[in-house]
């Protein structure tokens, strides 16, 4: 071993690589991604819930089209009513074939097409009253030549359940030829709470 100056030992501590994160660096990394994530999160939430309405628009579309495309291969009338005869058709719903048109699913004479159980949104089927006003309705049925049996456009409204007023619904038309169109992309769901 020889002689070193004592300011070279000096440098040579000095110059050395540090190894790994101090606690505080740790720490404040950690706080920062904790503030992204708070700051994120309610808009994933919201993103979600769109997503869910998005899917069941689109559910309750292919049901209708289904529906009115029946019609027109069976030649017979269709109804499409809640499962409980309320106006809330998130509450389910029955297609079938109705044979008798009395507008009421007999499952011992009548074939069931399709029946969906309870949905994630609230949904409404409004109908324009003689004064132009939309009234909320709980059947209605595509004739054998798969038009709506009204001369006035369904409104469709779909908006999602128990979660915050902003997020926004979406809106479906059945027009009178038995077609079934997205008509709003956004719809306003506060005054369902």
């Amino acid at each position: 071993m020889g002689f070193y100056p004592k300011h070279f030992l000096y440098t040579q501590q000095q110059g050395r690589a540090a190894h790994g994160f101090t606690l505080i660096e740790l720490l404040i990394t950690i706080a920062i991604l904790a503030i992204i994530l708070a700051m994120a999160a309610p808009s994933f939430n919201d993103f979600v819930a769109r997503s869910n309405v998005r899917n069941e628009n689109i559910n309750l579309q292919a049901d209708l089209r289904f529906a009115a495309a029946q019609a027109r291969s069976l030649q017979k009338q269709i109804g499409v009513k809640t499962l409980n005869g309320r106006n809330n058709w998130g509450n389910g719903y029955h297609i079938w074939v109705d044979t008798d048109k009395d507008g009421i699913y007999d499952e011992n004479t009548e074939m069931l097409l399709r029946e969906k159980y309870r949905l994630d949104s609230k949904v409404f089927v409004k109908q324009p009253n003689n004064r132009g006003r939309l009234r909320k309705i709980s059947s209605f049925n595509f004739r054998a030549n798969g038009m709506v049996g009204n001369l006035l456009p369904l409104s469709v409204e779909l908006c999602l359940l128990s979660h915050k007023d902003s997020v926004a619904g979406r809106g479906l038309q059945v027009l009178p030829s038995g077609t079934v169109l997205l008509v709003e992309e956004s719809l306003d769901c506060s005054a369902w709470n």
